[in-house]
């Protein structure tokens, strides 16, 4: 019996999981979040839905840092922890959903500064 409901307890949170990544998946199709800023020292951009993709934003950093070429960006979440993601799409929508929670603007740095 408690082996079966560990099952069941199991299972529910791998769907609710499952829910909360489509959820924050679908983020990325939404108008509502768009726009969103990101800074790095004193450059800003503005990303609109149709931009906000890794090559993208990975660019933007790039030229503001002048660097050829980076392999993670960073940021500090509103708790004070840095954080770093990469030019994938998880890691996009990870950013985005930072970025919504810290007012839709999100300072991001070189992960080596």
């Amino acid at each position: 019996m408690a082996a079966t409901t560990s099952l069941l307890a199991a299972a529910r949170r791998q769907e609710n999981a499952k829910q909360s990544v489509e959820l924050i998946e679908s983020l990325l199709d939404s108008d509502l979040v768009f726009p969103v800023t990101l800074t790095y020292a004193d450059k800003e951009a503005i990303f609109t839905k149709s931009d906000f993709e890794g090559p993208k934003v990975f660019e933007f950093v790039k030229k503001a840092a002048n660097r050829l070429a980076l392999e993670n960006i960073c940021f500090f979440a509103t708790d004070g922890a840095k954080k770093s993601v990469s030019n994938t799409k998880k890691d996009m929508t990870r950013l985005l959903v930072y970025c919504l929670i810290n007012g839709q603007k999100m300072e991001l740095f070189t992960c080596d500064d």
